[in-house]
């Protein structure tokens, strides 16, 4: 075996798992954001059984698009702006006051959401404790690397990740089934009181004040995070995987969004149903969403990321075009596994994709514009279906267009995926071939910044397996020698490798989380620094 070929083996997870469990800060962590986001979901769906349930109006479809379009879309353009006042505020009074201020909203629910909640009051306390919740989770991403140790960080974000949002899924069932028992506002309540008890737990959490940031003015501060994300938006558009990936994310969102409002408009006006009827139907998804999760990395071995979307498309078109016969309340249940199996496999590939795409100090402004495209496709794609409805189009029909269109989709992403898999086709034209008819690398370029790919992740002491220039994935071949080196105060790990018929040095600051490519080695090999010159 090569040293290119050696895989460093990770602590095993159930072991990791129990590990971090028994520190106290990532175990108060952890709990405080399991008990947020099971009331937030349960929030969510009292909310929905008072403005959509209790209150759909003619077209329930457009209900739903206000909905969204209050919450989802503002939602989405506060997200890159947190991270500005999570740094100069006190991140302790930030996780114990923002559950309290959601307590203290949810409190006003009665008062605002009095003989209607479709009035603007309702809304705002919407808007206002769902967007907390993001700013709430933000803090808590912040101040992780302080409560586990770096090599554990992977682990814990699994956890943390992976256990809020079966929380959510797990609040919003107990949210619908409450709603049906209590009425939605009372379920709110039992939402706040979740907020609350959140609020006691975060205040334990052993965390230390952000760092100061006062000496950038604020406004100067929101203005450089706008140039940023306008910054990673330009990078998104000249990788051709990242583009590929977002776009068929952003199509899926828009015809889920078509078929959630669709099935919303056949359970109230159809089947008369109430709130209480949803909680099968999430339960239902949120196993569709565990067996693709499972799934995913089993066919993953076999099929190449880019190819994910297209399974996924297909798996959504089959499913919706075999509901779409009838639209009994059997065939939906059955249908939203299929729907959860189908979005798992498009939004883990998808993810992937983007991370691997983009060098790491474009990532962070590369989702917070990805967050914004899911959100607002999300919208659009139910106001396609409530203004169908609203013509008197026959939910069937809605259907099996939305099926249609999943299918051409996977024809789409079908013959895009295998440019990207096929070097030839799918490089850059400024890569060119020799007389053979075989792709000429690109000459590494030297004192860049550059995305590495590792054999067991992205962490800077694994061993690195591929350079990614532009859209161009370049093997390493062999790894001569590693070590750790001190300049200016900052530590950096460097790696001596030959790619591309080059050997060169890769250095990994681990301040500022970035790889280069450092230098040019000439000569013979060398056990360390010392064995290369410039």
């Amino acid at each position: 075996m090569t040293p290119s070929e050696k895989i460093v083996r990770a602590k095993p997870s159930i072991a990791a798992v129990r590990h971090l469990l028994r520190l106290h800060g990532f175990r108060k962590l952890f709990a405080a954001r399991i008990i947020s986001q099971l009331g937030d979901g349960i929030f969510q769906l009292a909310a929905t059984d008072l403005l959509l349930f209790k209150h759909p109006g003619a077209n329930p479809a457009w209900t739903l698009v206000k909905l969204g379009a209050v919450t989802l879309i503002p939602f989405s353009i506060v997200v890159p702006f947190v991270g500005v006042f999570i740094d100069r505020w006190d991140r302790r009074k930030i996780l114990t006051l923002t559950p309290l201020g959601r307590t203290a909203l949810i409190a006003l629910v009665p008062l605002a959401s009095s003989g209607s909640a479709d009035r603007p009051g309702f809304y705002i306390i919407v808007l206002l404790v769902l967007s907390a919740n993001r700013f709430f989770l933000a803090t808590m991403s912040a101040v992780l690397p302080q409560l586990v140790a770096d090599d554990e960080l992977l682990v814990a974000n699994s956890i943390a990740t992976t256990g809020g949002s079966i929380a959510n899924v797990v609040g919003l069932g107990i949210g619908a089934g409450l709603s049906g028992l209590i009425g939605g506002i009372n379920a709110g309540m039992i939402g706040g009181g979740a907020f609350l008890a959140a609020a006691f737990v975060a205040r334990l959490i052993p965390v230390s004040r952000a760092r100061d940031a006062r000496t950038t003015p604020l406004s100067g501060a929101l203005r450089a995070v706008l140039g940023e994300l306008v910054e990673g938006i330009v990078h998104l558009r000249h990788s051709a995987r990242a583009t590929y990936a977002l776009t068929s994310i952003t199509v899926m969102q828009a015809l889920i969004g078509v078929t959630t409002a669709t099935t919303a408009v056949v359970y109230i006006n159809r089947f008369h149903l109430g709130v209480g009827s949803v909680t099968k139907l999430l339960g239902l998804l949120a196993v569709g969403i565990f067996s693709g999760v499972v799934m995913v990395p089993l066919v993953a071995r076999r099929v190449a990321e880019e190819r994910l979307p297209v399974i996924a498309f297909i798996i959504g078109g089959i499913s919706l075009l075999a509901t779409s016969v009838s639209l009994t309340k059997g065939h939906i249940v059955v249908g939203s596994i299929f729907a959860g199996v189908s979005f798992a496999f498009a939004k883990i590939a998808v993810d992937t994709m983007v991370q691997e795409s983009l060098p790491d100090e474009f990532r962070g402004r590369a989702f917070a514009s990805y967050d914004m495209l899911y959100n607002v496709a999300r919208v659009a794609g139910t106001a396609l279906a409530a203004a169908a409805v609203a013509e008197h189009v026959h939910e069937e029909k809605i259907v099996v267009a939305a099926g249609i269109a999943y299918v051409a989709m996977a024809g789409v992403t079908g013959y895009w995926s295998s440019l990207i898999t096929r070097g030839e086709d799918g490089m850059p034209k400024r890569i060119g071939k020799d007389p053979a008819g075989r792709p000429v690398l690109p000459a590494l370029p030297i004192g860049e910044l550059v995305t590495i790919r590792a054999y067991a992740g992205s962490r800077a002491d694994e061993e690195p397996r591929a350079i990614v220039v532009g859209d161009r994935e370049i093997p390493i071949e062999v790894v001569e020698w590693r070590a750790i080196e001190e300049r200016g105060g900052e530590r950096r790990r460097i790696f001596a490798v030959q790619a591309a018929g080059q050997r060169v040095r890769l250095a990994y600051n681990e301040a500022t989380s970035r790889w280069e490519i450092d230098r040019a080695i000439r000569g013979a090999g060398a056990p360390g620094p010392a064995g290369d010159s410039q």
